[in-house]
Formats: structure tokens, sequence, C-alpha cells
């Protein structure tokens, strides 16, 4: 599919009809890595089927995403048995800006011009101290603003806003 590349299917996939079926797609596609919640809005709620997919999933990283957070991550790993997660670590903090015009939306209605989500180093760091707990063998290497996806035996932990820092 992509010579010499890994390839992320991302939370598409929890939008699909038949989970299982496109999972086999995907494998038959090459694909390395699923992005999943379990088909839910939060992966605290998809526990059960992304318990079946890791079962299924020799060939597949099951990456577990939406709601991954060091109060979770513990439990999520012991109902699932997955090894990967994806987490911001955010924390939503207020504009300075001093001015505020109420009556404009730069951007999605709904959503606040006047908070700013960032990755907190504190939240990564707490995350860390869990995988002890579940068996991580490895050192979570945490740098502001130089964050990448962490490759941790046996764990995975891809922080994706790192440049927000």
């Amino acid at each position: 599919m992509a010579t010499g590349c890994r390839v992320t299917l991302h939370r598409a996939y929890d939008m699909c009809k038949n989970p299982f079926e496109a999972f086999e797609t995907a494998r038959k596609l090459g694909v390395d890595t699923i992005l999943t919640s379990g088909q839910k809005n939060s992966c605290i709620e998809g526990v059960k089927l992304i318990k079946k997919l890791v079962e299924r999933s020799s060939d597949i990283e099951i990456l577990v995403g939406a709601g991954v957070n060091s109060d979770n991550i513990k439990e999520i790993a012991k109902i699932t048995g997955a090894k990967s997660f994806h987490m911001t670590g955010k924390v939503v903090e207020n504009s300075k800006m001093e001015y505020r015009n109420d009556d404009v939306n730069m951007g999605i209605p709904g959503l606040s011009e006047y908070e700013i989500y960032r990755t907190d180093e504190k939240n990564i760091k707490k995350t860390e101290n869990c995988f002890s707990v579940i068996g991580m063998a490895g050192v979570l290497g945490f740098e502001p603003r130089k964050c990448q996806i962490q490759s941790l035996m046996p764990y995975r932990l891809a922080i994706p806003q790192c440049a927000y820092l």
C-alpha cells in the first residue's frame, strides 16, 4: 500500500458499519495501526470492542484513543490488553486576549475563541508513572517542544499535540 511507510487508519474506523469486516479489510490493505475508541465517544465506553480487536490483532496494532489519561490508562490496559495509547495530555487555558467580542465567532460555533488547548507536561509525566504499574519496561522521555511518538517496549504512547507546548 505505502511502500516503506507505516500506515495508520484513524478514527474514521469508528464510523464503519461492521468493525470486524473493516478490520479484515485494513489487514488486507496492509494497515499497520488502527486508532480507535471502540466505536464509542470515548475509549472507556468502547472497551468491549477494543478488547475484541486486540485479541484479533496479531499483525495490526490497536492504538486506543479518545479519552486516554493517567486516571484511566491502567484500567483500559487491564480490560482490553491494549499496549498502545494515544493521548493529548491536554489542559485548557484561558486566552490572554484582553478585548473579547462575543458577537463574532471566527471558527466553529460553540468552540470558544478564548480557550487554548495545550499538552501539559505534568499530565504526560503522571501517565508515565502509571506505566510501571501496568508492567511497562522502559521510561517515557518527555521533552517540551520536542515531542514525538514514544516507543516503550512493550507499550507505546502517542502524544499528538506536543507542538502546542
